[in-house]
């Protein structure tokens, strides 16, 4: 059975901001990860089974080649901002493909458990704490 799923979360990036979720859905149609229908009963769910779906792909999908971090403009002046900038660039690139390489490494069905459970646990601790809010901190009671 396949699970529904909302694909396209916010981003708020500007280089994004003329890809609402309709249209990242599409690219994830596209791809391959979703299918979609329209009307009534209609929504979006996975089109393979979420293990044989990894997080990389969707990410992929929904990013295309843009990258995931700002890159420092190419500089117009020489010096020290031109070299500063390059280093910036240069460490961006290498913790980019660390995290490209760990989405890679998950599936979408790891996702779920884990996230599930963590939802579960903050359920649970909520209700054990009581009157505490979100955090940890007390909820302070009106007089």
């Amino acid at each position: 059975m396949r699970r529904a799923t909302h694909v396209g979360g916010p981003r708020a990036d500007a280089r994004h901001e003329s890809g609402g979720s309709a249209s990242r859905a599409r690219q994830a149609q596209s791809r391959g990860l979703i299918e979609t229908r329209s009307g009534a009963g209609g929504g979006s769910v996975l089109a393979r089974p979420p293990g044989k779906i990894r997080l990389r792909e969707a990410y992929d999908a929904v990013n295309g080649q843009e990258g995931l971090l700002a890159r420092h403009p190419a500089s117009t002046c020489d010096g020290i901002a031109e070299i500063v900038g390059e280093y910036v660039n240069e460490l961006s690139d290498e913790a980019e493909r660390a995290l490209l390489a760990r989405l890679d490494g998950v599936t979408v069905a790891e996702m779920d458990r884990v996230v599930r459970r963590r939802i579960l646990n903050r359920r649970r601790g909520a209700s054990v704490r009581g009157n505490a809010a979100p955090g940890g901190r007390s909820k302070s009671k009106k007089r």
